[in-house]
């Protein structure tokens, strides 16, 4: 493991033992063990309490075979999640267990869970949310869309909370027939709420502000929901990213008349600070102001502040302070200049030298890959992007963190997409780099300056109008 990342590991552990309610727990391990064939692997992930998501890979020895366990350190229960395709398994871990993931090939469920104990109770939990899959309840898409707007509205609506009524039904058939235990009843009716609500909520994230085309029947949902209730449920913020998901988009809806003006960040702070409460306040204003990080907001100083002031969990103000530190770090850790990047010619250069080889221009890194379906959908606006902006001193650069190369030359021959403009690098996944730019997940996009300084570590995609207004700035 790198120096940089194991820096990053070390204040991630500090801030999870400052957070109030959290302290007192002692910390364990969640054990993970894979099991398959040699030529398969676990693409598994989950999100830690600041919404960062923590890539734990469970590859087998190319020479034995087997499976490396790994071992995740908490204090709180974790919602681990599985990617297949585009199927999503989750499993709700705690602390002290061992969990046996097992592989398998060219069958539904993808993957499947084992706990040593043996007992049917158990298994049946770790199993529950594939039961939903064969049953058309998965959550899965469209679920994580939300509700749009277009001709099939009425039916969409009646389709989400229909699902959502058969979810919490099998999960009490589950729990009659299988002995579940309360504990767990509770946490997966929770995630399913969580799940729904977020679904409802979510077009109050688009920036075209599309809930403004909603019929007045959408309203009277979402005042039917619960929500206001529902978000009280202070346990949920460390271990469900459904919880936390749907508590930013109430936010947003609340605060929805200053949807897109400069007054946004303000109604957010003040709808968050008075409308919530505990640890579920504390998030909902440090994610909105993680959020708004970096993008040079007028009123960014005077709610960080306030924040400072208003929050009562130190571990957010102390990662916000961390972030604000991290983009100079790109230009001053030798780890993370010395990173290798493959050219597509084979040639190797380290990140110092692509950052020189760009002096005087802002930089538009882009990290995909081949597998990433989202990735791709963004090149087409990421090309037309080029072309308007040809002749303006702006570089485009594409860090693929392929561990195929071959897989990754396809991906620019298939999708056309080495343009003679654009730059090309293969980036080891494992490398520092990846670490420092919290790669996967991807897509993500990076903006630096024409002086090389990072300007966002998480810039808009292609495809927001958000990144021209971005670019107008940094290009002045």
């Amino acid at each position: 493991m790198t120096v940089v990342v194991k820096y990053w590991l070390l204040v991630l552990v500090c801030w999870s033992l400052a957070i109030p309610g959290m302290a007192q727990q002692p910390q364990q391990f969640i054990t993970l063990v894979g099991e398959g064939s040699k030529e398969e692997w676990v693409f598994l992930y989950y999100q830690n309490e600041f919404q960062d998501q923590v890539h734990l890979p469970l590859v087998p020895d190319s020479v034995t075979g087997r499976w490396t366990p790994r071992r995740v350190a908490t204090t709180h229960p974790l919602w681990l999640q599985l990617a297949y395709n585009s199927d999503q398994y989750g499993v709700y871990a705690q602390p002290g267990d061992t969990i046996y993931i097992r592989v398998n090939a060219a069958q539904s469920p993808h993957y499947s869970f084992r706990s040593p104990s043996g007992q049917a109770s158990r298994q049946a939990e770790l199993n529950f949310f594939n039961t939903l899959l064969p049953r058309g309840l998965d959550m899965a898409l469209p679920d994580y869309m939300g509700l749009f707007v277009n001709a099939r509205y009425p039916r969409q609506a009646e389709l989400f909370c229909r699902k959502f009524d058969q979810r919490q039904a099998w999960l009490q058939q589950q729990q009659d027939s299988l002995h579940l235990s309360p504990r767990f009843v509770r946490y997966a009716s929770q995630q399913l709420r969580a799940q729904y609500l977020a679904a409802l909520f979510n077009p109050y994230w688009d920036e075209k502000r599309v809930f403004t085309q909603f019929p007045a029947s959408y309203g009277h949902l979402l005042a039917a929901s619960g929500a206001a209730q529902f978000f009280t449920a202070d346990s949920l913020v460390y271990s469900s990213p459904n919880y936390r998901s749907a508590v930013v988009s109430y936010v947003r809806y609340l605060s929805r008349d200053a949807a897109g003006t400069a007054s946004d960040l303000g109604a957010q702070y003040e709808c968050a600070r008075t409308a919530l409460r505990g640890q579920t306040r504390d998030y909902a204003l440090f994610f909105l102001l993680k959020q708004n990080l970096g993008k040079q907001l007028a009123s960014y100083p005077r709610y960080l502040r306030q924040f400072r002031h208003d929050c009562s969990t130190p571990s957010y103000v102390q990662y916000l302070d961390s972030v604000a530190s991290r983009p100079a770090l790109l230009r001053t850790h030798p780890e993370l200049a010395a990173t290798p990047l493959r050219s597509r010619t084979g040639d190797v250069l380290t990140c110092a030298q692509v950052l020189a080889r760009n002096q005087g221009k802002v930089l538009y890194v882009d990290l995909w890959a081949s597998w990433c379906g989202p990735c791709l959908a963004e090149m087409p606006a990421s090309a037309q992007l080029q072309r308007a902006l040809a002749g303006q001193p702006i570089q485009f650069v594409y860090l693929s963190i392929d561990r195929d190369a071959a897989k990754w030359h396809q991906a620019l021959s298939t999708h056309k997409l080495a343009q003679a403009a654009s730059q090309h690098y293969l980036l080891d996944p494992e490398s520092a780099l990846a670490k420092y730019l919290n790669a996967p997940p991807i897509p993500r996009y990076v903006l630096l300056d024409k002086q090389g300084q990072v300007v966002s570590l998480d810039a808009a995609r292609p495809s927001s109008s958000l990144l021209r207004r971005d670019l107008t700035k940094v290009l002045r």
